[in-house]
């Protein structure tokens, strides 16, 4: 008989396995195990040490079980392995010991743990002007284990338009009316053009949204996606004046030229205007 006096786990995976963060794996883990005592009487407890993430054996925690044979080689049949977030390493010591005799035999699994990128937002609600271009600060994105990231930042139902400076390092393609943009390259770079972010309220628009999406080209996660939301305030309307004095005639009526008034926001204003030293007729 060349059964073990130990037992035997039999772990075929010679690299890591790869995983998503948050989530139980998805790739069958099968251990087999090899043991001299296979009978009935034979009981086993499984045990583990668990570097960033959590095991189950078909389903359930081998803490405080005790397995026979058979329930043993189907529990080892059948593991799964639950990555921690924001970590990109795990790894699993699984030991398995005859609890009637004391023998044990062990063996390691390692993990890639695959994160979806991070998407952070303003705290606060932004509030911009119709027409003129403000920041807008606060937006960046994070990815624990890939460096190049894609952004794209869309702006719903034509409410305006969006700008950002130039970074070395990071590639920019902005649409000619602002209503969209992508930026890509590293997490750093990318970060930087978005701190650089200007949005530019459309007239006659109250609120929007700003809709950001991340890639991280990982195979293994989804694309991320969030919407900002903007409200836009009405811009004043503008009084533009001539740029030089009007020399005028004491009790002699004068024209005056060279005012103007826009309001991007309505077709309609109320103008008054009031003199001193002096009447305005007209």
């Amino acid at each position: 008989d060349d059964d073990p006096t130990n037992p035997q786990l039999s772990n075929p995976y010679l690299e890591s396995i790869d995983i998503v963060a948050g989530k139980d794996s998805t790739t069958p883990i099968v251990i087999d195990v090899d043991y001299f005592d296979q009978s009935t009487n034979a009981t086993f407890s499984i045990t583990t040490k668990n570097n960033a993430g959590s095991i189950l054996f078909d389903g359930q925690s081998s803490e405080g079980q005790t397995y026979s044979f058979v329930q043993l080689k189907n529990a080892l049949s059948k593991v799964s392995f639950k990555g921690t977030l924001d970590e990109a390493l795990g790894s699993s010591k699984i030991t398995v010991t005859d609890t009637t005799r004391g023998n044990t035999g062990d063996t390691t699994l390692l993990f890639n743990i695959h994160n979806p990128p991070k998407i952070t937002l303003p705290t606060d609600q932004l509030s911009f002007e119709a027409g003129k271009a403000n920041n807008l600060s606060g937006i960046s994105v994070f990815d624990v284990d890939t460096e190049e990231v894609y952004v794209t930042l869309s702006v719903k139902d034509r409410i305006g338009s969006i700008e950002a400076s130039a970074v070395e390092g990071a590639v920019i393609k902005v649409e000619p009316d602002g209503s969209s943009m992508e930026i890509s390259g590293k997490s750093g770079a990318v970060n930087a053009v978005l701190a650089t972010l200007k949005f530019k309220g459309a007239p006659n628009k109250n609120v929007g949204e700003i809709e950001i999406t991340v890639d991280d080209g990982d195979p293994f996660t989804e694309i991320v996606k969030t919407n900002y939301n903007v409200s836009i305030d009405p811009a004043p309307p503008i009084i533009s004046s001539p740029g030089f004095s009007l020399d005028v005639k004491e009790a002699k009526a004068s024209s005056i030229s060279g005012l103007k008034i826009n309001d991007i926001d309505s077709s309609g204003v109320k103008v008054t205007l009031t003199a001193t030293n002096g009447v305005i007729s007209g």
